[in-house]
């Protein structure tokens, strides 16, 4: 996602959540007067406001420029799967009740584009539950990534995803009032979120109020409400005493005209922090049926590209869709003509499951605090992929693990011990498969020479026994569309290696006769081998000692590996030095590098030193060693021609296990768990390993962390053709999206690899983008410019200083604790 992005994009969860169509789940904090007043007709709400006996209003759910259509008439993403069908599963179970959410991204709708994210979140709080409405200030924790649509990924962040595939999954800390007084009264929502900030972005403290005078219906599909917000600098869990005028301020409303009884949504915000970056958006529009109309304008001002703004005005009847900038350029698109992706997914159980088309759980993790030496409490979040917290944690610190039993219960807090290692060791499992069970799967390579190396994506085809070199992967780690080609292989490869996203991690195909050593064609029987990777969280049947022969950091200088383990040392590396001697002969410090590993410290040792680092290596992503063997399986890597020769080479490829040693500055290079009054290490459930067999025999591996989250391989296309096209030009052109590689139909079954339990998908989150088509599709539309709103709207959002909630989050993840 583009970080700059990221201060409006947690504020307008609330914002834009009062703007969308019908659906299941009602919309917090929308609210305001009808007519066209702007100003907050009710004093009640806010902190500690309860005990009303009124009901929820609804406002609509979706306000959409351009209506999702059904994606029976989509053209959808390679690899769909829809030669599938979900057998029986009961009527009444989530995967027959659980909503898709399908939304279509248009370029003129920037400021409105993340309302499917705002939605989710939205919903995520739980303010229409009876249990929380009227019941005081509660506490709700948002994943900050679950409802994230796939904005645009810099080099930087690609690099990152390749580099690891586990990043600790932050939580936002919202207090939530929904108060209704009577049925006769407004409806009022008052949120203080917490938002954490980033690399590129200030954390903030944003507050909210919202009205609801009159919900939504047939005749008025939004209802009628105003919300004003504003948002701050934080500084920890509080507003920066530094900094205490606001930095963001908007507003959203929805006004009636009396006349015609045209709903007009108007929305306007604004952000500044200093000269370096600032944005706002403006927009006013209404719609009747298929038939929409408005204006939008956002500017977004930044130190590395200066004021970029942009203007739009739009037409759309349900079929046609006509946009034109400001400076009179116009794009005509088919609103029945589209590309789709599906951004989220579940996964159920089947049904010879006891739990047939239930939601598959992981014990993914609970929510944590930290309490400092002047009692203010900190906040976070820990599971299998590392801890969050709005506070920095150190190895030997206290968290309190919160449960909850309900709004009206008492919290506890159980004690735990913060283990904060700065590495993590991981174990690598061997895996075997054909090349025609890979058929259709990108495989990336790296294709090197002394001139430099060269990245491509390859694909097996089965039905002419192929190896297609169809794409390269520029400098920023990009795909580029090339004209398919046979790929070869030379007298300087001696296997084919490669990297898939779909199987986890790296893998190998032998091309080389044993006996003779010289080159074979591949085939569909061609064995493939790959490795299942995961972290080591204690020391039970872990190595004591290890040996590594590439890569291996230095005691002395852990961001640099030794001379001997370095691809220059050449003759005198470790590899070829240990090619002349039997592996029983192999000498620590002569032939390889001796590690330990110590399992009180789950650390990676070197003669009593631990090898860590806050460097981030020559890699630009923290370090990481090649291979590490126990030393007791250094017999395994005996040469095949000469067992009196050692070719550690074998160790990635080879062996049934190995492991490998990760450190860094970055939370994916570290491990945080957490012991108990036992002093044994609290465990996490790891991301499912699903297995996915396509109708046509390709096998996917793909990684299932929990929450909807499937974690497949990632392209950018253009949002005004749906085509694919080049990361790297997002700065010359902004429509440019990151999505999903390809889709999942839904029905699809998998299987779990550990278990063998059969599992059915469904899409949760679906995207459409519409294609272009020649101006005289668009002829019977008309433009007309709307009058943008401004500040002279927006009122203080006046809810009271921050209650304090001291029980446990009522809300986690959108469900009640």
């Amino acid at each position: 996602m583009n970080q700059s992005k990221r201060i409006r994009f947690i504020l307008l969860y609330f914002v834009l959540g009062c703007l969308v169509g019908t659906g299941y789940m009602g919309v917090a904090g929308c609210g305001g007067s009808s007519g066209t007043s702007t100003t907050t007709s009710s004093s009640d709400g806010g902190a500690g406001a309860s005990g009303g006996t009124g009901s929820a209003l609804a406002v609509a759910e979706k306000i959409s420029v351009v209506d999702a259509q059904d994606s029976s008439s989509s053209s959808l993403s390679q690899f769909s799967l829809a030669d599938y069908a979900v057998a029986d599963l009961p009527a009444d179970s989530p995967y027959n009740t659980d909503p898709t959410f399908t939304f279509v991204n248009e370029r003129s709708a920037d400021a409105l584009g993340i309302v499917q994210e705002i939605l989710c979140y939205m919903d995520l709080t739980l303010y229409d539950h009876p249990s929380l409405i009227n019941t005081g200030d509660y506490i709700a924790y948002i994943p900050s990534a679950d409802c994230q649509t796939q904005e645009v990924k810099g080099s930087e962040q690609a690099s990152q995803d390749n580099s690891s595939s586990s990043e600790s999954i932050q939580r936002e800390k919202w207090i939530v009032n929904s108060y209704r007084a009577n049925d006769s009264s407004n409806h009022v929502v008052a949120t203080w979120i917490h938002m954490p900030g980033g690399e590129y972005d200030p954390p903030m403290i944003l507050h909210t109020r919202t009205e609801i005078s009159e919900p939504k219906s047939d005749t008025n599909p939004y209802g009628i409400f105003i919300m004003n917000f504003e948002g701050f600098l934080a500084s920890g869990d509080e507003i920066d005493p530094n900094f205490t005028d606001p930095v963001m301020k908007g507003f959203l409303k929805t006004e009636k005209d009396p006349s015609t009884g045209e709903i007009l949504i108007k929305f306007w915000d604004e952000f500044s922090h200093g000269d370096e970056f600032g944005f706002s958006e403006k927009v006013t529009m209404t719609r009747s049926g298929d038939n929409v109309a408005g204006t939008t304008s956002t500017s977004e001002t930044n130190s590395f590209d200066g004021t970029i703004a942009e203007q739009f005005t739009i037409a759309a009847n349900g079929t046609a869709f006509l946009r034109e900038d400001g400076d009179g350029n116009e794009v005509c698109l088919s609103q029945k003509d589209f590309t789709e992706t599906t951004h989220r997914y579940g996964v159920y159980y089947g049904e010879d499951h006891a739990k047939a088309g239930q939601r598959v759980s992981l014990n993914g993790g609970f929510p944590v605090v930290k309490i400092s030496d002047d009692g203010k409490e900190h906040h976070g979040f820990i599971g299998y992929h590392g801890l969050w917290m709005s506070t920095t944690v150190n190895n030997g610190d206290t968290l309190y693990k919160e449960t909850f039993g309900g709004p009206e219960s008492d919290s506890t807090r159980d004690e735990y011990t913060a283990l904060i290692v700065k590495g993590k060791l991981k174990k690598h499992t061997k895996e075997t498969a054909t090349l025609s069970q890979l058929a259709g799967l990108p495989l990336n390579v790296s294709s090197c020479t002394f001139e430099g190396c060269s990245n491509y994506i390859l694909e097996w085809d089965k039905d002419t026994e192929t190896l297609w070199k169809t794409h390269e992967v520029n400098e920023n780690w990009v795909r580029v569309d090339v004209e398919d080609t046979e790929y070869e292989f030379t007298n300087e490869d001696f296997a084919f290696y490669f990297w898939s996203p779909a199987l986890g991690g790296n893998g190998q195909v032998e091309i080389r006769d044993e006996s003779t050593g010289s080159l074979t064609a591949l085939t569909n029987d061609s064995n493939v081998v790959f490795y299942k990777e995961e972290v080591v969280t204690s020391a039970t049947n872990v190595p004591e000692t290890f040996a590594c022969f590439q890569n291996c950091p230095s005691p002395s200088d852990p961001s640099t590996p030794t001379s001997k383990s370095s691809y220059e040392a050449g003759e005198n590396s470790y590899e070829r030095v240990a090619q002349n001697v039997a592996p029983g002969s192999l000498v620590a410090g002569t032939h390889y590098e001796q590690y330990n590993f110590d399992g009180d410290s789950l650390t990676l040792q070197a003669n009593g030193q631990d090898i860590i680092t806050t460097e981030e290596g020559e890699s630009g992503f923290g370090v990481w060693t090649e291979a590490l063997v126990d030393v007791n399986d250094l017999a395994d890597l005996a040469c095949d021609w000469n067992p009196n020769s050692t070719c550690a080479y074998k160790a990635r490829f080879g062996l049934d296990v190995y492991y490998s040693w990760e450190t860094g500055p970055n939370d994916w290079n570290q491990l945080a768990l957490l012991k108990d009054s036992n002093n044994d290490v609290v465990t996490f459930d790891p991301p499912m390993q699903l297995k996915l067999v396509r109708s046509n025999g390709t096998v996917h591996y793909i990684e299932y962390n929990g929450s909807g989250h499937l974690n497949l391989p990632g392209k950018c296309v253009s949002g005004d053709t749906g085509e694919d096209v080049d990361c790297g030009d997002f700065q010359d052109d902004r429509s440019i999206r990151w999505v999903p590689e390809f889709s999942i139909a839904d029905g699809s079954s998998v299987t779990n690899t550990s278990t063998n339990d059969v599992y059915y998908i469904k899409g949760l989150d679906k995207e459409q983008i519409m294609k272009a088509k020649d101006a005289s599709f668009c002829s019977d539309l008309s433009l007309t410019t709307y009058d943008l709103p401004d500040e002279t709207l927006w009122e203080k959002p006046v809810i009271g200083d921050e209650p304090v909630v001291t029980d446990a989050p009522a809300v986690i993840d959108g469900v009640l604790q």
